[in-house]
């Protein structure tokens, strides 16, 4: 799964979260629930859709519409064990969306099943299709996938059924189950275990081609596309990352010298409004380039389209020079002051480092923090422009 798959998960679970508290909406409108511990027995059920903000969440009964699941702290500066855990017991009616430290689900979601965490199991049946990003990833021996899967995680284990197509990205991937479509893996170290039957094709992408267990069957064939060492994509990467840090540093000196205002503003707007600026970079990042397209395929309105395409990623690119600043203003301790006054240049350095410096961490981390520093710079500009 590239990153571009995983930007739209992202970006979808955030767009939900913002759905359930929107700046302008009154939260008591909706069927939204903040404790610290949100129980259902299995002798009760949830009707209607939920949403949840908990510590942590417990579902032994049945819920017959959809579920949004958000665990870990449900008030600033808690912290008790158990902290981030979501488990499901009984069955889900419609789709389930969870975010949390650990999600476990042992039973049956009816249609589709979304989910970002560290740990994910899986122990029962979806009845649409599964879209995971996690450290770990467990399909165990009863869980079945009616749809297709997306996984992006460090590591996964499959042991369950997997009907549609298979895509993963992971570093390491043990399959020991059955997948009645193809499959396609993208990962550092993958072994094909002896209960592994794929009756599609298996594409592989890995410095190593798999080597399948004796009485694994894959009808398909295996495709193997041979991966850069990891030592190689390392220097790759650290030169390409420094190639991109440089460059960042001239445009983004460029324009805070040409508009040193209109940054500071920006900033301003994220750490005032910081949800505001969220949402309205959300609203851009996602609808203009459809926008864009609806002009294209118009014809008259192709050079409006142009103009609109050009905007859009020139905001995308110069949207991170203000979240740098912003995150700098953060560690620093100058949120507080006015920022016109602080040596704007020397503060997006700091942000800007410690922005490409992510790139290293594992993908759905570097992922999550290059969209947040899209959307918020992005928000923080078109806020400010229209302020001025």
């Amino acid at each position: 799964m590239n990153r571009c798959v995983t930007i739209l998960f992202l970006g979808c679970l955030l767009g939900t979260a913002l759905r359930a508290a929107p700046a302008d909406t009154d939260i008591n409108a909706l069927p939204f629930t903040q404790t610290d511990l949100f129980a259902v027995p299995d002798d009760s059920f949830l009707t209607g859709e939920q949403w949840v903000l908990a510590r942590s969440v417990v579902i032994e009964g049945d819920a017959r519409d959809d579920l949004f699941l958000f665990a870990g702290a449900s008030r600033p500066g808690l912290s008790k064990p158990g902290s981030g855990t979501i488990t499901i017991k009984g069955s889900v009616g419609g789709d389930l969306w969870a975010a949390g430290q650990k999600i476990e689900v042992y039973g049956p979601v009816e249609r589709h099943l979304r989910a970002a965490s560290q740990m994910l199991v899986l122990d029962n049946r979806v009845g649409g299709n599964l879209w995971v990003a996690a450290t770990t990833v467990s399909l165990d021996t009863n869980s079945i996938v009616v749809g297709s899967a997306r996984i992006l995680a460090d590591y996964i284990i499959l042991r369950g059924t997997v009907d549609g197509n298979l895509i993963i990205k992971a570093r390491k991937v043990i399959l020991d189950g059955i997948v009645n479509g193809s499959v396609s893996i993208k990962a550092s170290e993958i072994e094909i275990l002896s209960n592994t039957r794929i009756h599609g094709a298996l594409t592989c992408e890995s410095p190593v081609a798999p080597i399948p267990a004796r009485e694994a069957v894959i009808d398909g064939g295996i495709t193997q596309k041979k991966t850069v060492a990891a030592k190689e994509d390392l220097l790759f990467r650290l030169i390409t990352t420094l190639l991109s840090f440089i460059g960042a540093i001239l445009a983004g000196t460029f324009f805070i010298l040409f508009s040193p205002r209109l940054v500071s503003r920006s900033a301003l707007w994220m750490e005032t409004f910081p949800w505001r600026t969220l949402l309205v970079g959300l609203a851009a990042f996602t609808l203009v380039p459809l926008a864009a397209f609806v002009l294209f395929v118009s014809l008259l309105g192709i050079p409006l389209a142009l103009v609109t395409t050009t905007l859009w990623g020139l905001g995308i690119y110069m949207g991170r020079f203000v979240a740098a600043l912003s995150v700098a203003r953060l560690l620093t301790g100058l949120r507080r002051t006015q920022p016109i006054p602080i040596p704007l240049p020397r503060l997006m350095l700091l942000g800007l480092f410690l922005f490409y410096a992510a790139a290293f961490l594992p993908d759905f981390l570097s992922d999550a923090i290059w969209f947040w520093f899209t959307v918020t710079g992005l928000g923080g500009l078109i806020l400010a422009t229209r302020g001025s």
